[in-house]
């Protein structure tokens, strides 16, 4: 796999470390809650109990007095009837939503409740150094101003485990619901580190910078993370796309079983699903795409690596120009995979699209 202008480095068979990542900050523990949080814990469940309950009563009461409404205004009309009957079904539906939905106060309550009797919380430490719009979480902490983007020093977010929850960010308590999600994915190996210092110069990038360049060897963490990717993008389109793509065929279908020639009009009846299933069969067949090209990288086994050197400053009588910190040049660093192309770690870290797949 080397080639003649390239270092490459083995040790594949070496693992890594997995590590959790959420709102682009590192899992650096898992620790008990406090006396003082099981019980704020507790009572933020008991307080969306209060809420469904009172919810869902206020749903009930308002159906029975529709009803009563009808009885007394509405007898014999076939309107007023329909329209409570639509009430009825909608009231249905309301109470359902707060019985059932993840996001109903009622199954948020039951997590909060998991987390209380399982006694931990994820601790995430570290400094978000790139914001993430595609991380709706880091989003809604940055708009909340409890993250801080760039600011140049470690946050920490305490995350409730069963509840997904965002409890609270530099032990300051986040009073909004603040859903998480976090991903595992494998750090960079401790060959990793040896091999960038091992490069081969290869020429210079137009703005003046020396290029040097290498590959190294996926770890066997490294490797299950990116089966986890294959499986995933064609996966996770494929039951909308065969449900929707039956649909789409059901005229043939009918008319092979009725012996009879298939009409404009059978393909009409049903257009919108049909565009539906059209987008899906897009969107499968993206997937199935893209997980080849990372069966191709993970055939290949290894990861290229690209380093930009700034050029040297040009003495001069002058005195040097003191720059402010953190703006003095630096060596870039970067890992690739070979045929997707995608950015595997920069400047020794997992990147984004990993730390955001879930």
């Amino acid at each position: 796999m080397a080639t003649s202008d390239t270092t490459s480095w083995g040790h594949g068979d070496a693992d890594a470390e997995m590590k959790s990542w959420c709102c682009g900050i590192p899992l650096a523990e898992e620790r008990p809650l406090t006396p003082e949080e099981v019980a704020a814990v507790r009572a933020e469940a008991m307080r969306l109990r209060r809420q469904g309950a009172g919810a869902i009563a206020g749903v009930i009461g308002v159906m029975f007095a529709l009803s009563a409404l009808s009885r007394t205004y509405g007898q014999g009309s076939q309107i007023v009837g329909l329209e409570v009957t639509l009430e009825f079904m909608a009231g249905i539906a309301i109470a359902g939503w707060l019985l059932l939905s993840e996001e109903g106060p009622l199954r948020r309550a039951g997590k909060l409740i998991r987390d209380v009797k399982n006694g931990a919380v994820k601790v995430f430490r570290g400094e978000v150094k790139i914001r993430d719009d595609a991380d709706q979480a880091q989003a809604a902490l940055i708009k909340l101003n409890a993250l801080h983007p760039a600011m140049g020093r470690a946050q920490t977010v305490l995350v409730l485990p069963e509840a997904q929850r965002v409890w609270s960010v530099d032990g300051a308590r986040v009073a909004r619901w603040v859903s998480a999600r976090w991903s595992e994915v494998a750090q960079p190996p401790a060959f990793a580190a040896l091999a960038a210092q091992w490069l081969v110069p290869t020429g210079h990038a137009p703005e003046g910078e020396l290029v040097s360049t290498g590959q190294r060897e996926l770890s066997r963490a490294e490797r299950r993370e990116i089966e986890r990717y294959i499986k995933r993008y064609w996966t996770r389109p494929l039951p909308a796309a065969a449900v929707l793509s039956l649909w789409l065929l059901w005229p043939v279908f009918a008319a092979i079983g009725n012996a009879r020639v298939i009409h404009l009009s059978d393909w009409l009846a049903g257009a919108p699903t049909h565009i539906w299933a059209i987008f899906a069969d897009i969107a499968l067949a993206y997937g199935v795409y893209q997980a080849h090209r990372l069966s191709l990288d993970l055939r290949e086994g290894a990861v290229q690596i690209l380093k930009l050197t700034p050029p040297e400053p040009v003495d001069a009588p002058d005195p040097p120009k003191i720059l402010p910190p953190g703006k003095e040049p630096v060596d870039t660093l970067v890992e690739y995979l070979p045929v997707s192309r995608r950015l595997w770690t920069e400047d020794g870290a997992p990147t984004i699209w990993r730390r955001s797949a879930g």
